[in-house]
């Protein structure tokens, strides 16, 4: 390309990268209570009240229950939460697993369950006043195993996205990709 004067040059969406000052937006630590006598740590990111939406129907700002994968915690995932948050025009909650940064407890499949109930139950009554349509889950790689598990009790949820779900971990480990 050099020698046909060809040159690039990366140019990011400012919608993708953290905002530098959000202004009137809040970003909170909180220690979550679970079933399990534990706490989960949480980062929740508010959208401003002047960018809180509000639809024809009713409908107010929704916000995304974050579920990160086995390799990270809400601290490394803060930036992407950020990002979300602000284009998006949503709030996000984000929460580490019993046994994973700040977060009380062990490392168990079982715990995971406990842990996003009570994310969800709190996030239910402190973000979303009460209504759970406004409630969207959002599971990447091993958070898709809670977020499932969560969203087969609760038939009301606005939504749920999973972001390369457990299957691809698991052609990772097996030779039978």
């Amino acid at each position: 390309d050099a020698k046909n004067e060809v040159t690039y040059r990366l140019v990011l969406d400012p919608r993708l990268q953290p905002p530098r000052f959000r202004s009137g937006g809040t970003t909170t630590a909180v220690k979550i209570p679970t079933s399990t006598k534990s706490h989960c740590a949480a980062i929740v990111s508010k959208v401003p009240e002047s960018n809180k939406l509000v639809t024809s129907d009713g409908k107010k700002t929704m916000t995304i229950i974050y579920s990160h994968g086995n390799a990270t915690d809400v601290g490394a995932m803060h930036p992407l939460q950020l990002i979300l948050s602000n284009s998006l025009e949503c709030n996000v909650v984000s929460y580490d697993y019993s046994g994973y940064g700040e977060s009380g407890g062990v490392a168990m499949e079982t715990n995971t369950y406990s842990d996003i109930k009570g994310v969800y139950e709190w996030t239910l009554k402190n973000v979303c006043d009460g209504d759970e349509s406004r409630i969207v889950l959002y599971g990447q790689s091993v958070g898709s195993g809670p977020c499932c598990f969560l969203a087969k009790q609760v038939d009301g949820l606005g939504g749920m996205v999973l972001h390369s779900p457990f299957m691809s971990g698991m052609r990772v480990l097996t030779p039978s990709r």
